[in-house]
């Protein structure tokens, strides 16, 4: 599917579906085919909404089907709103947030633990130093993709390794600084 997908992209110079099958010899039929996967695809998701809704809601056996119809009804009106226009740009905050995690787990586990489950101890509590260390890469991570939300500021790159990689210095830098410490209080006592 993929591999047809790229061909007809190539062939037809566009990327928009839609303009694809309508250049294809047979328009109409390709026009069919994708309404009918489309509405396929949205009529699992109204139902699967439906049944979320009489899940969290618990709602009767014989007002299943209002549920349902009242989900995909709100999804098609949010839907014509432009709800996807807000919940992209959110969406791409939270995935340059993830990397960093990454980050902190590599320099703990594989780096400082050389990738032995027998050194490695959980902590008591919160680890405080793994989340500093997610939050400032994680922070640094999303500074290009809020800066393109503002048209006014200067567009940075978007790398998701920026935010591995300082999480993962300021993780490791943090926790050698502390085994440090700890060797020398011990010494003092």
């Amino acid at each position: 599917m993929i591999g047809v997908g790229a061909i007809l992209t190539i062939a037809y110079q566009t990327s928009d579906i839609t303009a694809v099958f309508l250049h294809i010899a047979t328009p109409f039929i390709g026009g069919v085919g994708l309404i009918l996967a489309t509405w396929k695809t949205n009529l699992v998701n109204a139902i699967s909404g439906g049944i979320a809704l009489i899940n969290v809601f618990d709602v009767a056996k014989n007002k299943e089907r209002i549920a349902i119809f009242v989900a995909g009804t709100i999804g098609t009106i949010l839907a014509v709103i432009g709800i996807l226009n807000y919940f992209t740009p959110i969406m791409s905050i939270l995935s340059a947030m993830i990397p960093p995690v990454a980050g902190v787990m590599i320099a703990s586990y594989w780096v400082i633990h050389k990738g032995r489950k027998d050194s490695w101890v959980e902590v008591e509590g919160v680890n405080r130093l793994g989340v500093f260390s997610w939050l400032i890469g994680a922070v640094i991570a999303c500074m290009p993709v809020v800066f393109s939300l503002f048209p006014e500021l200067p567009t940075l790159p978007n790398q998701p390794m920026i935010g591995i990689i300082i999480s993962f210095a300021i993780y490791y830098i943090g926790y050698r600084v502390s085994v440090q410490k700890t060797v020398i209080l011990e010494e003092h006592r």
